[in-house]
């Protein structure tokens, strides 16, 4: 069934939530494990990045090596990887190479159509892992359309995307917390929608 399991994790007591799950996973499984943290620096223009880089580089790989050391003395198989980029490509990248299994909790993605002025003329929101198959937020698209991305427009939407959701609970999360994360990924992707603006 699943042979690799890859655990992202930024560096939050949030996302290491995540690590008994998927040592349970890999105990029962015999699976091994790949813990990634994404790495990016920013520094100021003109100055040279590669001193930034390298540093974020190792404190990732020390974070990850802490992590990794304490799931070896349960007799797990652990590599690390500390890939340099847009933590989501570099995540997607690693599980190509790796011939990973990809478990979703929760998966989304949004297409937004503004004019010249701002205003949102079609929405489309699509959420995944939430109900029995794949489903789009239509009163989150509603909600949007006509409007100028806003906060509060943009919390809206993200709480109708919520609203939409049929989760159930699994061993991958709770219904409670696909619902919840739902509305959040829904809401940091039109607030990226709103930033190229």
């Amino acid at each position: 069934m699943y042979r690799t399991i890859l655990v992202p994790l930024d560096g939050s007591p949030f996302s290491e939530r995540a690590l008994p799950v998927a040592a349970s996973l890999a105990h029962a499984l015999k699976a091994q494990l790949i813990l990634v943290r994404a790495v990016s620096a920013s520094v100021f223009p003109g100055l040279d990045a590669t001193d930034a880089q390298v540093q974020a580089v190792d404190e990732a790989h020390h974070y990850l090596s802490s992590l990794a050391a304490g799931l070896s003395e349960e007799d797990l198989k652990v590599e690390i990887a500390t890939p340099y980029g847009d933590a989501a490509e570099m995540i997607a990248l690693e599980i190509g190479l790796r011939n990973a299994d990809a478990i979703a909790v929760v998966n989304g993605a949004v297409r937004v159509d503004l004019d010249e002025g701002g205003v949102c003329r079609t929405a489309r929101i699509a959420l995944g892992a939430v109900a029995p198959t794949p489903i789009r937020a239509y009163e989150a698209e509603r909600a949007l359309e006509g409007q100028v991305l806003t906060p509060e427009g943009i919390a809206e939407a993200a709480r109708r995307a919520a609203e939409a959701t049929r989760p159930i609970d699994d061993i991958r999360g709770a219904a409670a917390y696909r619902r919840y994360v739902a509305g959040v990924i829904v809401r940091r992707m039109l607030e990226g929608v709103g930033s190229k603006e």
